[in-house]
C-alpha cells in the first residue's frame, strides 16, 4: 500500500444521511417495460433538496442501482396509470397525459414528485429491517406545497414477522450460499 502521511488526513464516519420518509421532487433515470407481467419499472433519483443526487452518488461510489418503482398498466390498473402521467403532466412541459403514444422511454429525465415511506422486510437472516420506498405519484407542485401525506411504517404480517424469531426457519436450502451478520472478532 502506498504510504500516506495519516496526520494530514481528517477521519471520516461510515454514518451518512439517508432520505427519510417525506415527499421528493424527482427525475425518472431509467423505465424498463416488463410486457409479460404488464408494469414498468421506473428508476429514480431525487434532484432537490437535502437529498438531491443521493442515489446517483450511491450508485457511483458503490455501484447500487437506482431505487425503483412500479407502475401496472393492466386493465384494472390503468385509471392509476393515467394518475401516473397526469403527475407527469403537471410536472414537466410539452407532455399531456392523453396523448401519451405508448413510448415509456420517452418518461426519460422527465420530474415527477414521489412521496416516499418505509415498510418492514425479511433479509437473508430473517431480520427484520426497513426500507424506504415510493409510494406515490404526485405532481412536483404538490410537493414544494406540501399537499401530501405520508403514509404510517407498513410493517410485516404477523406471520411472516414471525419467522424473523424463528431460529429453525433457514432462507436458502444451501447453507452454503447463507451469509452471516456475526463478526470473526
Amino acid at each position: 500500500m502506498q504510504k500516506f502521511n495519516w496526520a494530514d488526513v481528517p477521519a471520516s464516519s461510515d454514518e451518512f444521511a439517508q432520505p427519510t420518509p417525506g415527499g421528493y421532487i424527482c427525475r425518472i433515470m431509467a423505465v424498463e417495460d416488463c410486457p409479460e407481467r404488464n408494469y414498468l419499472k421506473i428508476y429514480y433519483d431525487i434532484v432537490d433538496g437535502e437529498f438531491k443526487d443521493f442515489y446517483t452518488q450511491r450508485k457511483n461510489n458503490a455501484g447500487i442501482e437506482y431505487p425503483i418503482m412500479y407502475r401496472s398498466y393492466t386493465e384494472k390498473a390503468r385509471g392509476m396509470f393515467k394518475g401516473f402521467l397526469k403527475a407527469l403532466e403537471e410536472s414537466n412541459r410539452n407532455f399531456i397525459a392523453d396523448k401519451f403514444d405508448g413510448n415509456e422511454q420517452q418518461f426519460r429525465g422527465m420530474f415527477i414528485g414521489l412521496v416516499l415511506a418505509e415498510e418492514e422486510y425479511l433479509n437473508k437472516n430473517n431480520e427484520i429491517r426497513l426500507a424506504i420506498k415510493a409510494v406515490k405519484c404526485c405532481s412536483g407542485p404538490k410537493i414544494r406545497q406540501g399537499d401530501f401525506k405520508i403514509p404510517p411504517l407498513k410493517k410485516l404480517s404477523p406471520d411472516v414477522a414471525a419467522k424473523a424469531n424463528d431460529a429453525s426457519h433457514v432462507p436458502f436450502s444451501d447453507s452454503s450460499t447463507a451469509f452471516s451478520d456475526e463478526l470473526p472478532f
